[in-house]
């Protein structure tokens, strides 16, 4: 390729910058590009800045689609690219990777172009603008450059990729071999070949693999043979110089083979990113070891793979104090636990196991340090099964912690209470008997639900005064304080809150002694004592735990005079103390698992609450678990059915929630939900197993959880407790207005302002009907049945709402249209699993009443319309012809049930229409030529069922012909369609013409009579030659001699639309090419000048300045159209080729023609289709032809939302409507001013 000829195409460009262009990046880029390519390249290249530091094009091809990304080059850069592109549905089957070297002081930058597949249905305009603003804020932060930005752009491109992998694989993935070459023998550079089956994300894994090697990729060559994969790598260290020693060379061969196989697996990781960088951690350690081999044989096994996954993206605390620094022995115990083993035996054996562990220590000191490590290797052994193994739900981990701590607490008090006997003797009572102590579980310790990172809340009791026995004799009290300081400092955590021990629960506190005398006890907590009713409440968790068994049980049996046998507890204290709870740790917008309203503590207050109320009459009540507590208070009648087993839901659910932000964060304190949209909302969704599921993601099915199960509490506190019980003003999501029966207006309105609603009685009356609020008779567990699950169908439905346009027409039609259904519960069951369907739904019930109105009266269409190849892909017309008949088949010999039917399908064709256009956002384009093919089917099946009805050839000889926007494949929703009937009189005789005027009567009548269905099209015929005065149909001769003697200027123009499209359309075409070239060069050019320009004058409707026409007013789309059209019917006298029916195709003809400017062109299209998007929107909603602004201020912000998305406001859509009418009457008035 020679820089003369890119010259020639690109007179434009610098000399000096192709030829440098040329020479670097050599003769394999000359060979794949064109010419065109290159200056497209090198301008692109110029207009890379650090503010636009991406430029992405895409094209259609006949293999598919190509990717072009120009940039500049960073580390990362190639995984980065190749993860977004993978992530938006490219399938990458070749490519090459270029790099542009510049001067030291300039950054390099990129030519990275890909071809390969995307999904069918996928816009190439849309999914190109998608890839630029996928990779605009990653390039963003690697031009900042500093580590964190850097990581930052690395985490959220893994995080897509991650998304994207999870969503994508239903299985495993399955680890092909992989042939990794390397050379060494080129001058400035390494090789790497790399030869595999191709696997979803390749190149990315590939990418990442390298990139975290801290290498430069130079250049790629990508092929695919194939299912083979066949690709190239050039590359050299960071400081661009090639790599010669051989032992790096071999790590680095070994470290890209491991990280691209473990890179699959990171889509069940709850941290992706974490987890890929740990993993280089390990790999760069055992790669260094005498033993490497046995190492990398083990992590050949994909379900180590699988498992160091999910361990290594868990908790920050577990890689830091054990997997990071124990990985030698961790790895090798995946293998039984990959044989459904778990890490650690059955609790019953744990005491039997620690004591023999701990019987070689042979005094304090060592048996101190050995408590420890057993614990916090059981600790780390039973958190990796409950991460690891499915049948270790939180339950059975809460068992096995709870048993340890009791192990250890019992032998770590015992230790101290013998070594101090041996200073002081053993403590007695006044009569001379040894005094008793019992170590007293409360709380998760009480309840046995201890969880990962639970304080243990206990109370040391002893059962009398008195001294020690010992020649050192000391009081009782005073040895049993020792005992708890010394025994409590025996067990260490190894981070705030993590089996750390907590006494604030015994008696006054802080401020009382470590240990209590049962004496002290009972006067503090019974009738009269200081206790606070919350301390009280609190014993409902109390049981024995350590120490004397006898003692403990007696305690018990006095806690429970206490509390279940008199009025100790006082409701309105517990009251105040939750609101100060709530005040103090939750207050705010951002949710707590635990303090938030209908969380955790709120479960647990009232829960123990009525334990107390019940339990002096049912004994069922008397226990420390909640579970038990739970299941005891449904067997007695308290809770209705169903309610203990939502509840006990709800509380493990929470309990595990609160498990997974304490692993995630490795703080027993932060108890806070992180924000919706963060990843680490996502990768707390991940860590608690939830998967993406048809549709929803695993974030998705978090939120819904938190919002339904903390509803149901908050439900469950005002019907057992009072609205009073439940803390905070104003609290509560959607899922509260339908579980609750009574709900204050102000609530309702707080509630439902949140997601736009603003006629809140309708709306809260909508929800109601929604949720089955019909009262089945003799269907109870029919109506609960649908109430649980429109319940978490609302949450879902609450997050799309408050992005619609018009939430509270979007809830009234849904609604209207539930109304219709049969079986509730089988639709909201698809819905809930299928929330695509959801988002279209209610999507066309925000943005037009006239498609929702369609839908809600033929329900059957929706299942339709939601069919991937239906809704994604545009129908072709014979596609479309052919349905139709198949459709209409059945009714030939009921004209009646036939026109009926021909109304049902346009009614169906025009719902998938307008869904691609409100939910899925395809071109103007797109739109209006499907609308325009509809209206030509429809026309062309009448009139082909009205020539089978004749049994003679004169309808053989005819055609209709459109005018206007259907002529010009650019019809609206509602439009009328202009039509011209035309014969052959040469073929028909004058005897058969009344027959024939008949029978196209009969067509137009067809098409624009309303039946039961409602009409098809309203047919124009003021366009025909005479107006409305004219025939119904025209002989040839008679209409080309109109044409060229009488027809007047404003016809000629209405001329350049005309188009046949049913009948004999080979006649047709014969009558345009003969009447279009006679036609268009009657007039002169000052007259076809001065007509256009009269007509356009005549035709504006903008007299009102308060109104906005923007079809016939200044600035409209009317001044686009005639300025088309007088440029071509000025030009095309000489120049043929520019006349066209489509004004969107005329521009693309004007400008290859050197009529208008590139940069005219670009511009006039641009406001050219958005006027017709809001001409869409304005018609689309009622099906009327409007195109007027509407005055209510209402009306224009739906409006506005509906055209440019939820956060555009009313005056920001009035500033780019000014803006573009300004650009159009400037461009219009420029045009006619150049004649």
């Amino acid at each position: 390729m020679k820089a003369i000829n890119i010259l020639r195409n690109c007179p434009d460009l610098d000399i000096e910058t192709v030829k440098k262009h040329i020479q670097v990046l050599g003769s394999r880029y000359s060979a794949l590009f064109s010419v065109h390519d290159v200056c497209r390249h090198i301008r692109n290249l110029n207009s890379v800045t650090p503010d636009k530091p991406v430029k992405v094009y895409a094209e259609q091809s006949r293999s598919g689609i190509s990717c072009t990304v120009i940039a500049y080059d960073f580390p990362f850069v190639f995984s980065i690219i190749t993860g977004i592109l993978a992530s938006l549905g490219m399938d990458i089957k070749s490519g090459e990777i270029f790099t542009l070297k510049t001067s030291e002081r300039k950054p390099r930058k990129i030519i990275d172009y890909f071809t390969g597949s995307v999904p069918p249905g996928i816009d190439i305009a849309d999914w190109k603008r998608n890839v630029e603003s996928a990779l605009k804020e990653p390039f963003m932060l690697l031009e900042k450059g500093c580590e964190e930005a850097v990581s930052n752009a690395k985490s959220m491109v893994n995080e897509m990729a991650a998304r994207s992998l999870a969503a994508s694989m239903k299985a495993s993935p399955v680890l092909y071999p992989i042939e990794i070459n390397l050379d060494n023998s080129m001058p400035d550079f390494n090789r790497m070949q790399v030869f595999t089956e191709d696997t979803p994300f390749f190149l990315y894994a590939m990418g990442t693999a390298l990139s975290m090697q801290n290498i430069s990729i130079e250049h790629v060559s990508i092929k695919t043979v194939g299912k083979r994969v066949e690709d190239e790598f050039l590359f050299t260290d960071l400081k661009k110089k090639k790599i010669l020693d051989s032992v790096k060379l071999d790590r680095l061969k070994l470290s890209v083979l491991f990280t691209k196989q473990f890179t699959y697996f990171l889509s069940i990781s709850p941290d992706p990113y974490t987890a890929l960088v740990r993993f280089e951690d390990l790999l760069h350690s055992m790669l260094i070891m005498h033993n490497k081999s046995e190492w990398l044989n083990t992590l050949s096994d994909p379900d180590i793979l699988y498992g160091l996954a999910r361990l290594l993206g868990v908790s920050d605390f577990l890689w830091e104090d054990f997997i990071r620094l124990h990985y030698e022995t961790l790895i090798p115990m995946l293998r039984p636990y990959l044989k459904n083993r778990t890490f650690t035996e059955e609790p019953e054996s744990l005491c039997s196991r620690f004591k023999g562990y701990i019987k070689t220590a042979k005094n304090l000191k060592a048996k101190e340090k050995l408590l420890n490590e057993f614990k916090d290797r059981e600790i780390f052994l039973m958190d990796l099964n409950h991460i690891l193994t499915p049948q270790w739900d939180l339950r059975r981990l809460s068992i096995n912690l709870t048993q340890l701590a009791e192990c250890i607490l019992d032998y770590a008090f015992a230790e101290i209470y013998t070594d101090l006997s041996g200073q002081y003797g053993r403590p007695r009572t006044v009569a001379g008997v040894e005094a008793e102590y019992s170590i007293l579980g409360l709380g998760k310790m009480g309840g046995s639900a201890l969880g990962y990172a639970s304080d243990i809340e206990i109370m040391v009791v002893y059962s009398d005064n008195g001294e020690t026995d010992g020649n050192n004799s000391i009081p009782n009290s005073q040895f049993f304080e020792e005992v708890v300081k010394r025994a409590v400092k025996l067990i260490h955590s190894k981070q705030e809150g993590i089996f750390q021990i907590d006494l604030r629960l015994r008696p006054y506190g802080k401020s009382g002694p470590l240990a209590c005398s049962l004496d002290r006890f009972c006067r503090y907590y019974g009738r009269g004592g200081k206790a606070h009713s919350y301390e009280r409440l609190a014993l409902v968790r109390l049981r024995a735990v350590g120490g004397s068994i006898e003692f403990g049980s007696m305690v018990e049996r006095i806690r429970d005079d206490i509390v279940y046998t008199s009025q100790s507890i006082d409701v309105e204290e517990i009251r105040e103390l939750r609101e100060k709870q709530y005040k103090e740790k939750a207050k705010g917008k951002k949710l707590n698992a635990k303090y938030s309203p209908g969380a955790l503590v709120d479960l647990e207050y009232a829960v123990q609450i009525l334990q107390v109320k019940y339990g002096g009459k049912y004994s069922v009540l008397k226990t420390p678990r909640i579970h038990e507590a739970l299941n005891g208070l449904a067997s007695t009648g308290v809770l209705e059915p169903g309610e203990s087993d939502n509840l006990v839901n709800a509380y493990y659910f929470l309990r595990e929630v609160i498990n997974g932000l304490r692993m995630l964060r490795g703080s027993a304190k932060d108890l806070f939900l992180p924000e919706r949209d963060s990843p680490e909302f996502d990768h707390l969704a991940r860590r608690l197993n939830y998967k993406y599921s048809d549709g929803i993601t695993p974030a998705q099915a978090l939120h819904i959880d938190f919002e339904l199960h903390t509803a149901r509490i908050r439900a469950f506190l005002k019907k057992h407790l009072g609205k009073r019980s439940i803390p905070g003003e104003g609290f509560g999501n959607i899922a509260d207005l339908i579980m609750y029966d009574e709900i204050s207006d102000s609530r309702k309105k707080l509630i439902l302002s949140r997601i736009g609603i603003t006629d809140i009685n309708r709306a809260y009356k909508n929800l109601k009907k929604l949720s089955g609020n019909k009262k089945l008779s003799g269907k109870r567990n029919e109506e609960e049945a649908i109430l649980d699950i429109f319940s978490k169908l609302a949450v879902l439905a609450a997050d799309i709402l408050v992005r619609l346009p018009d939430p509270d027409m979007a809830l009234n039609n849904w609604e209207r249209f539930s109304a219709s259904l049969s079986d509730l519960k089988e639709n909201y069951s698809l819905l809930l699993s299928q929330p695509k369907r959801l988002d279209i739904l209610l999507n066309i019930f925000s943005g037009s009443q006239f498609l929702s109105n369609t839908l809600i009266n033929n329900p059957d269409f929706f299942d339709w319309i939601t069919i991937s190849k239906v809704i994604n892909n545009v129908r072709s017309k014979s596609d479309m012809f052919n349905d139709m008949h198949s459709h209409l088949d059945a009714f030939l010999s009921d004209d009646s049930a036939w026109l009926n039917g021909l109304r049902k399908f346009k009614k169906r064709e025009l719902l998938r229409i307008g869904t691609r256009d409100i939910c899925f956002n395809k071109s103007i384009k797109e739109i209006m030529l499907e609308l325009s093919e509809l209206a030509e089917c429809i026309v062309e099946v009448v009139t082909e069922k009205e020539k089978n009805e004749y049994r003679n050839s004169i309808l053989d000889y005819f055609c209709i012909f459109a005018f206007g926007k259907l002529g010009g494949e650019e019809l609206n929703y509602s439009s009328d369609i202009d039509l011209l009937a035309v014969y052959d009189d040469s073929e028909i005789g004058d005897e058969d013409v009344p027959e024939l005027k008949k029978a196209v009567r009969k067509i137009f009548r067809d098409i624009s009579v309303h039946t039961d269905e409602g009409y098809c099209y309203r047919v124009d015929l003021r366009l025909r030659p005479y107006g409305s005065s004219g025939e119904v149909a025209y002989p040839f001769s008679g209409f080309l001699r109109y044409y060229r003697e009488k027809a007047a200027l404003w016809e000629i123009q209405a001329l350049i639309k005309l188009r046949p499209i049913a009948g004999n359309t080979a006649f047709g075409k014969v009558v345009l090419d003969i009447v279009k070239p006679a036609a268009f060069t009657r007039f002169s050019r000052e007259d076809t000048i001065a007509s256009v320009k009269g007509l356009r004058n005549r035709t504006n409707s903008e007299n009102d300045k308060e109104n906005i026409d923007i079809k016939n007013g200044y600035g409209g789309i009317r001044d686009i159209e005639f300025s088309v059209q007088v440029l071509q019917l000025v030009y095309g006298r000489i120049n043929n080729d520019i006349i066209n029916i489509n004004t969107l195709k005329s521009l693309e003809l004007l400008t290859d023609s050197g009529i208008i400017t590139e940069d005219r062109k670009e511009q006039i299209v641009k406001d050219y289709l958005f006027l017709r998007r809001v001409e869409h929107f304005l018609q689309i909603f009622e099906n009327r032809q409007l195109h007027v602004i509407p005055d209510k201020p209402g009306k224009v912000t739906a409006l506005a939302k509906r055209v440019l998305g939820r956060n555009v406001s009313a005056d920001q859509f009035f500033s780019l409507l000014k803006d573009c009418r300004k650009r159009v009457r400037s461009s219009y008035e420029e045009i006619f001013a150049s004649f």
